[in-house]
């Protein structure tokens, strides 16, 4: 029951006193000027021929033809039709079931 109760009290001072060291942490931060968040070496100016070249824009791409549709030729040949398999015997011709008798 000792361990239960000191592990209680530990997580309970530990979440504490980090909700409360976060929240200072946030104050200050916030109070402070936002100009002291970067120092001006943090950005460096590359010469020019060292500068990375920009991106080119997106282009359209070139415009297809459109194919050209006489209305006397079918848009599609029809596929061939094969005829009934006579081989197939007559569902009257099958063989009976087992147990059927």
């Amino acid at each position: 029951m000792a361990r239960v109760l000191a592990a209680v009290v530990g997580a309970f001072a530990v979440t504490t006193s980090l909700l409360l060291g976060m929240n200072q942490v946030a104050e200050q931060l916030k109070l402070r000027d936002p100009t002291k968040y970067f120092r001006i070496t943090d950005v460096i100016v590359l010469p020019a021929p060292r500068r990375p070249a920009r991106p080119r824009s997106p282009e359209l791409p070139p415009e297809r033809a459109a194919p050209e549709l006489s209305p006397s030729a079918p848009a599609r040949p029809e596929p061939p039709v094969r005829p009934a398999e006579p081989s197939r015997p007559a569902p009257e011709a099958a063989p009976p079931v087992l147990g059927e008798a």
